[in-house]
């Protein structure tokens, strides 16, 4: 049997895998006793398959892995250009203000990792600004515009519960790039429409009110981050670089 380059043998006992220099033992109860590993970079395609014979397997490789649905749970982020809000929104008048520094760092991401955060306390409504000072104030990794025009752009990736429901709407918030114009301050959100269709649109800080349906998509990262890179080294979420985060 060959998962997209990992060719499962009938060999006796255990292989090193160079991707995660660790001995898995299929030994057990599976009928099958090793897996090599025949190339880097590769993808697992037969996710339900893989998930049941290596539990332990899937989460350490940083490779794309493929749910039990068949969708992937990795996904890469190309910096080699910027989110261009004049090209992407055909506004002239927008440009970007402010990035999270962490965001921006990401080449990778897991989407199992990424929560949906509201910011509000006790309250039923907040302005804009105050859940962006409140977000501001974790140790949140706030997502930014270039992983929402990712998603955007390959929305089978979009995690199946960011839909909501009719009786529990969302809208998703990518905080981590705020756009500016002579109006005002302003962030991207992503929702699924009544017509069954993922819709995005930008919403001003200081009009309106963010309510329970407005969720930021964000990564919990406590105490020390692991985010710095240097130019010669790529950075991939789940790489330990001791850096403490800088709000």
């Amino acid at each position: 049997m060959n998962l997209a380059g990992r060719e499962i043998t009938n060999d006796p006992g255990a292989l090193n895998t160079d991707d995660l220099g660790q001995t898995i033992d299929l030994s057990a109860g599976s009928g099958l006793n090793s897996v090599r590993s025949m190339e880097t970079g590769v993808t697992i395609q037969n996710g339900a398959e893989v998930k049941e014979l290596f539990p332990s397997y899937l989460r350490p490789v940083n490779k794309w892995v493929v749910d039990e649905k068949g969708s992937p749970s990795r996904m890469k982020i190309d910096r080699r250009a910027s989110f261009d809000p004049v090209k992407f929104m055909n506004r002239s008048d927008l440009e970007i203000e402010e990035q999270h520094e962490g965001s921006i760092m990401l080449e990778e991401i897991d989407l199992s990792d990424i929560f949906l955060q509201s910011m509000l306390s006790g309250e039923t409504l907040i302005r804009g600004e105050e859940h962006l000072k409140r977000l501001k104030q974790t140790s949140y990794i706030r997502l930014d515009a270039k992983i929402f025009q990712t998603l955007w752009e390959n929305q089978h990736l979009i995690p199946e519960h960011w839909k909501g429901t009719p009786e529990d709407p969302k809208h998703i918030f990518f905080d981590g790039t705020v756009l500016k114009n002579q109006f005002g301050r302003y962030v991207l959100t992503l929702y699924w429409d009544k017509d069954e269709k993922w819709r995005w649109t930008y919403c001003r800080l200081d009009i309106g009110g963010w309510n329970a349906h407005d969720l930021s998509a964000v990564l919990n990262l406590k105490d020390t981050i692991f985010l710095r890179r240097s130019v010669s080294r790529p950075f991939h979420y789940g790489q330990n670089i001791d850096v403490t985060l800088n709000k």
